[in-house]
C-alpha cells in the first residue's frame, strides 16, 4: 500500500521477471511487496541525497501543496520506479481492467472519428497525448479504438516506467519528463485527444494544466479524463499519501465549470458508455466514485455539437 496501486500478491512478484536489484530487494524482504518496496523507495532517497543534495535538502524540507515543482515531480519520480520495479511484466491487466481501459480509449478516440482523427481499428489516425503513461497499458487499447501508433506520445516521470514501456511498444515515442515542460507537451505539437489516465491527482492546479492540454488540440480534439479505481480511491490516496498525491479528481459540477471555462462541452459516464451510470447528475456522480471516466470535447471546426447533447454541456 502507499504507492498508488493496489499490491500484488508477494508470490505473484516472486515469480516474476524482475530486475537484479528488485529481486535483491524483495529476497531480503522475504518476499514481502510492501516492506520491500518501502525499502527500495528508501534507497533512491539516500542515492538522491547524494547525487542532488540540495534538491534532497529541499525535499526534506517542503513537501505536499507547498513544495516546488521540482521537489514534486521528484517524488512522484521515485514513488513510480519503485512501483515499477516491481511490476508483474507481461500479460494483460485483469478483465475488468481491460474493460475499462477500452472504455477510456473509446472515449479518447471517440471525438476524432469524424473530425480530424478518422476511424477506429487498424489503420487509424487519432493522435493522442497521454500524459502519465506508465508502461504504456493503455496504447494497445488506444490504437484498437482508432489511435494511431505513431502520432502517439507517452509522457511520464519515471524512467522505469518508460523502460517497461519502451520494452513492450518499440519504435513508439516515450518521453521522460514533465507535462509543464516536455517537448511532447509544447506548442506547436498538436492531438486529436490528450488523455490524464490516473494522473491528474499529481497536479496541484488541475485547472492550469487542463488549460494547457487544451492548447494542444485540434479540431473536434478532447481531453480525457480518468482513473480505473475511481475518485473515491484517490481520495483516500490523497488523504493518505499528501505528499504525492495533491488533488482529488474533480467532480461532475467542477469538471463543467472547467469545461464552461474553455469553452468546452462536458461528456459524462453515461455518454461516454460506462456502465451502470444514467443520465442526470446524482447517477453519474455516483459513476465515477467506482470508476472515473469524464471528457471535455471542443466545437467542430464550424462550431458544430460533435457528440450530441447540450451545446454547452454534452448533456442529454
Amino acid at each position: 500500500g502507499g504507492f498508488g496501486k493496489k499490491p500484488e500478491p508477494a508470490a505473484a512478484v516472486a515469480a516474476a521477471a524482475l530486475e537484479a536489484d528488485a529481486e535483491a530487494v524483495l529476497r531480503q524482504a522475504r518476499g514481502n511487496l510492501d516492506a520491500a518496496q518501502a525499502a527500495m523507495f528508501q534507497d533512491s532517497v539516500l542515492r538522491l541525497q547524494q547525487a542532488e543534495p540540495e534538491l534532497f535538502a529541499r525535499m526534506q524540507d517542503s513537501q505536499g501543496p507547498s513544495a516546488a515543482p521540482d521537489v514534486h515531480e521528484k517524488l512522484v519520480e521515485l514513488t513510480w520506479d519503485t512501483i515499477a520495479a516491481f511490476m508483474p511484466l507481461g500479460g494483460p491487466p485483469p478483465a475488468e481492467v481491460r474493460r475499462r481501459l477500452r472504455l477510456v480509449a473509446s472515449a479518447a478516440c471517440g471525438g476524432a472519428a469524424g473530425g480530424a482523427g478518422g476511424g477506429g481499428g487498424a489503420g487509424g489516425t487519432v493522435a493522442v497525448l497521454d500524459v502519465g503513461c506508465g508502461d504504456g497499458a493503455a496504447l494497445p487499447y488506444l490504437c484498437e479504438a482508432g489511435a494511431d501508433a505513431a502520432r502517439y506520445a507517452g509522457l511520464d516521470l519515471s524512467s522505469r516506467m518508460l523502460r517497461a514501456a519502451r520494452a513492450s511498444h518499440p519504435g513508439v515515442r516515450f518521453e521522460q519528463g514533465s507535462f509543464l515542460t516536455a517537448a511532447a507537451a509544447a506548442p506547436p505539437a498538436q492531438y486529436d485527444a490528450v488523455l490524464f489516465n490516473g494522473a491528474l491527482q499529481f497536479f496541484g492546479d488541475q485547472r492550469a494544466a487542463l488549460r494547457r492540454a487544451a492548447a494542444l488540440l485540434g479540431g473536434r480534439g478532447r481531453l480525457v479524463l480518468a482513473h480505473a479505481n475511481g475518485a473515491a480511491f484517490v481520495r483516500d490516496e490523497a488523504a493518505r499519501n499528501p505528499q504525492t498525491v495533491l488533488s482529488t479528481m474533480p467532480s461532475l459540477e467542477e469538471a463543467e465549470e472547467i469545461g464552461s471555462e474553455l469553452g468546452m462541452r462536458l461528456l459524462t459516464p453515461h455518454q461516454l458508455g460506462v456502465p451502470g451510470a444514467a443520465p442526470g447528475g446524482e447517477a453519474d456522480a455516483a459513476a465515477l466514485d467506482g470508476f472515473y471516466l469524464l471528457a471535455l470535447e471542443k466545437a467542430g471546426p464550424e462550431g458544430g455539437e460533435g457528440s450530441g447533447g447540450d451545446a454547452a454541456t454534452g448533456r442529454s
